[in-house]
């Protein structure tokens, strides 16, 4: 069986959208990954409120999108939106659609 060398990327075609975070207007079912120097986490916007996002998260992927009811309040954080947009560094990731919000 021969082993299928991929082909170099074109430079016109990308491997994903993105657009820098200091852009980012939040929408409900945005999906978000926080990174900390020791820790990280992967959430779901589940609500907005001015310039607050509520975001349900978890540690791993498949618990996030399998938590139970009753833990869904104990795993809802706020953070600034303002906050969102101003991280540097890698902290936050969006991904909006098929989009991705990183800083530049």
């Amino acid at each position: 069986m021969a082993i299928r060398i991929p082909r170099k990327l074109d430079a016109e075609i990308g491997i994903a959208k993105y657009r820098n975070i200091a852009n980012y207007v939040p929408k409900i079912g945005d999906f978000v990954i926080w990174h900390g120097f020791w820790k990280r986490w992967y959430g779901v916007i589940i609500d907005i409120n001015g310039g607050t996002a509520y975001i349900l998260k978890e540690n791993l992927p498949k618990l996030l999108f399998t938590i139970p009811d009753d833990e869904r309040a104990k795993n809802t954080i706020k953070i600034s939106i303002s906050r969102i947009r101003s991280s540097r560094g890698g902290e936050y990731h969006i991904i909006q659609g098929e989009t991705w919000f990183i800083d530049d």
